[in-house]
């Protein structure tokens, strides 16, 4: 009731005294919304949690904790329909289910990048936003070949530069930074100093939260 009441008051941006019951129902359904999204989630229902978090986000556009769960959902439909992308190509590369499978990864891919984007957008201060933005370009490198795929490396490697400016102490960043180094052969003039550096200050700051 109390987590209830708390959202209630964050969206009237009132008084807490003067929030109607009205809007502490309104409140209640949209955390029962953002629980029941949560759970299917959890359980791989991503397709459904999706459309709740869609709901959540047409409600209140100014919303920054929608658009992030929107987000963690999408790059997690961009996993699931890589995987079914991969297991189809097995088959048969050119079959009309596998050019489908990719045309669908295609549409997701678009959609997670502008709720990321959003979600960034809005908390910019929040590192979630800057590991599934990561997670999306590593997403679409396992799809390229090998040569197209070096180079979106090296550009991935600029970006999280940039964003450990944000988030120096991001342990996710560090250690996708290092992996990015070593599957490009470690051979980068000047990167191996900077992800040593990156991985030295994840570790001070957070010694048992490093991939």
């Amino acid at each position: 009731a109390a987590i209830i009441y708390y959202a209630a008051v964050i969206r009237s941006s009132r008084d807490p005294h003067l929030v109607t019951p009205g809007e502490k129902n309104e409140a209640a359904g949209r955390v029962e919304r953002i629980i029941r999204a949560a759970a299917l989630l959890e359980n791989n229902r991503i397709d459904e949690a999706i459309e709740i978090y869609r709901s959540l986000v047409q409600d209140d556009p100014r919303d920054a904790s929608s658009y992030r769960n929107l987000a963690v959902a999408t790059v997690a439909k961009v996993q699931d329909q890589a995987k079914k992308v991969n297991e189809l190509a097995q088959i048969d590369r050119a079959s009309e289910e596998t050019r489908a499978a990719r045309q669908a990864l295609a549409d997701w891919f678009a959609i997670a990048d502008e709720s990321v984007r959003k979600t960034i957008e809005l908390q910019p201060q929040d590192a979630a936003g800057y590991q599934l933005a990561v997670e999306l370009v590593l997403q679409r490198i396992d799809q390229q070949p090998k040569a197209l795929a070096d180079t979106n490396r090296r550009e991935l490697m600029e970006r999280i530069a940039g964003y450990l400016k944000t988030n120096p102490n991001n342990a996710y960043l560090a250690s996708a930074m290092s992996d990015l180094l070593e599957s490009l052969g470690g051979s980068r003039e000047g990167w191996e100093q900077r992800t040593i550096d990156a991985l030295t200050a994840a570790v001070e700051h957070q010694p048992r939260n490093l991939y």
